[in-house]
């Protein structure tokens, strides 16, 4: 959970990231996090232009990416984990 520190030095604890800070917690480059988020309806708040998302449907994005990659070797020939890069 990412910490704020307010104006008198109070900490606050939030799930709420702003754009690069989700891109970071992801390890994802913009457009592949753009392209994955779109792909995986990730929902977030504020507007196009100032998004900012939670850390539970991030979670959940990623377990979901996990979940859909084919094992090493597998008959359609994957054998990478391209989408968590």
């Amino acid at each position: 959970m990412k910490q704020v520190v307010l104006e008198g030095g109070r900490t606050i604890e939030t799930p709420w990231m702003n754009s690069d800070e989700a891109m970071a917690y992801c390890c994802m480059k913009k457009k592949k996090f753009e392209r994955v988020t779109k792909k995986y309806d990730v929902p977030y708040s504020g507007s196009p232009n100032a998004r900012t998302w939670n850390q539970a449907d991030l979670d959940v994005m990623m377990q979901k990416m996990r979940n859909t990659q084919a094992p090493p070797g597998s008959p359609d020939g994957s054998s990478s984990n391209a989408d968590l890069i």
